[in-house]
């Protein structure tokens, strides 16, 4: 045998010897295995306060820049209310694919309530109710350093993100502080106003968490 010819086998070898280590070593992977899905949330809005269409698209489209910014994706449908705010439960079922809730949007807050700060923007009813004032995002917006569907989409976010991340889950930063001040707006106004790396964590886990069961149990039984 030539020297070439040996030299050509002892590549072919060697290639050969690399190509089964790197598989050896390769992490193991199910081709059955599905992609993961993708956090999906459905928001169904019931608006007492009639707020102008444009600004409630605008406001929605705000909360959904924040939420997709968190790695969620948002979908909106708007209903016509009940007549009564404090009852009622919609007919149709969310999607069986996302994490559903339900959103109103009220004029004001009776300043009777015990249960509410007098400046509250709005509360969160666990696991998937959450009520916003108008009243309270029109005086914020009246300082005119952000838009009333700016800080109205920020708040709408504020509240959801209660349901995901507990009661008790202001922050000293981002868009879970308690109070907002001028700066708080700045940001809200300049689309910065987000929910820190960790909450954007547990917010996703949760909303994965509250998906379709069925479609959840059925991926992980793929995945094994």
């Amino acid at each position: 045998m030539s020297k070439t010819s040996k030299d050509a086998d002892r590549f072919i070898f060697l290639l050969s010897a690399a190509i089964v280590t790197s598989a050896a070593c390769a992490p193991a992977q199910s081709a059955a295995s599905p992609l993961a899905e993708p956090a999906k949330m459905h928001v169904r809005v019931y608006d007492y306060a009639q707020v102008p269409p444009k600004v409630l698209a605008k406001a929605e489209g705000q909360a959904e820049m924040i939420f997709r910014q968190a790695g969620v994706e948002v979908t909106w449908e708007n209903s016509a209310p009940p007549k009564d705010a404090s009852k009622g439960k919609p007919v149709s079922s969310h999607p069986a694919d996302s994490a559903g809730i339900d959103l109103r949007i009220v004029g004001h807050f009776e300043s009777t309530t015990r249960v509410l700060r007098y400046d509250a923007m709005g509360f969160a009813v666990p696991p998937d109710t959450v009520t916003i004032s108008l009243e309270w995002a029109d005086k914020l917006a009246s300082l005119g350093i952000a838009e009333e569907y700016q800080v109205l989409g920020a708040a709408m976010a504020h509240e959801i993100g209660h349901l995901f991340l507990g009661p008790n889950s202001h922050s000293a930063l981002g868009i879970m502080r308690a109070g907002w001040n001028e700066d708080d707006l700045k940001r809200a106004s300049q689309a910065g106003l987000m929910f820190t790396a960790d909450q954007a964590r547990r917010i996703r886990a949760d909303v994965g968490r509250r998906q379709d069961p069925k479609r959840t149990a059925s991926a992980s039984t793929l995945a094994k």
